[in-house]
């Protein structure tokens, strides 16, 4: 299980309570906690020659059977950190490292809203990137040590009650979910490179645009003629629903960049 915590100071309470649960699922699931913070700022560029902690991030992700984020919450969202390596993981495009992964997300703090704000805004991120993203139960953490021993166990029954039923419940998850990476042709043009499809909508509607200035141009010399074979008729609406056809096409793909 690939655990990314999003807080990155040594004393980190989203690290302790992380590794805390990681030890009451040892029986359930194997918690592998995977560095983040020494990722460059994401950068295209840099897949030129990509930093090896971006390719390990990628290999990590990849032979993991789930992910896990533990997030605290900055400023009512979730942190940077998280954030630069979710668009690590989901780069170069056609290679999404988080696509069809099991994922979950939790979260605490000092105060009793438990990174909620951050963990709601973290959803929407996961599920763009493909993730099967477990909605219930969720864990918004109020830490207090008090809650926890010396070794960083879980001290309170209740406590131990509530987050055992959670690596329960996605455990199940993990075996219900697990699916392969959508076939390439069978993507949504979301999927795509916007820039690549836009530049070829544009070639495409061009070209028909000529087309149907063409057999436009040639009916009406027909119609000076008194000559309109039912041929050029019947081309003329098909060239017309092609340059229409592809336009909104072009549109289509300029509104998802």
């Amino acid at each position: 299980m690939a655990v990314l915590v999003g807080s990155l100071r040594r004393g980190s309470i989203n690290r302790k309570f992380a590794e805390s649960i990681g030890k009451l699922a040892a029986d359930r699931l194997r918690f592998h906690f995977i560095e983040i913070g020494d990722l460059p700022l994401y950068n295209d560029d840099l897949w030129e020659n990509p930093p090896e902690s971006v390719l390990r991030l990628k290999r990590e992700i990849a032979a993991a059977d789930g992910v896990v984020f533990v997030t605290p919450e900055y400023n009512r969202s979730f942190s940077a950190a998280i954030k630069n390596a979710i668009d690590w993981g989901s780069r170069p495009w056609g290679q999404n490292s988080w696509e069809a992964k099991p994922a979950a997300i939790m979260g605490a703090s000092p105060g009793v809203i438990g990174a909620a704000v951050a963990q709601n805004q973290l959803k929407s991120v996961l599920t763009v990137c493909a993730m099967v993203l477990m909605g219930q139960p969720e864990i918004y953490f109020s830490y207090k040590p008090e809650l926890f021993d010396e070794a960083n166990n879980v001290r309170s029954e209740d406590v131990k009650k509530f987050l055992n039923g959670w690596v329960d419940r996605f455990s199940a998850w993990i075996e219900r979910t697990v699916e392969t990476c959508t076939p390439r042709w069978h993507r949504s043009y979301s999927d795509h490179d916007p820039q690549k499809c836009c530049v070829l909508a544009l070639i495409g509607t061009i070209l028909m645009t000529a087309l149907l200035v063409w057999a436009f141009v040639s009916n009406l010399l027909n119609l000076l003629r008194g000559f309109v074979p039912a041929v050029t008729l019947f081309s003329s609406l098909i060239y017309a629903f092609g340059a229409l056809s592809v336009m909104v096409f072009f549109f289509v793909f300029h509104r998802a960049q």
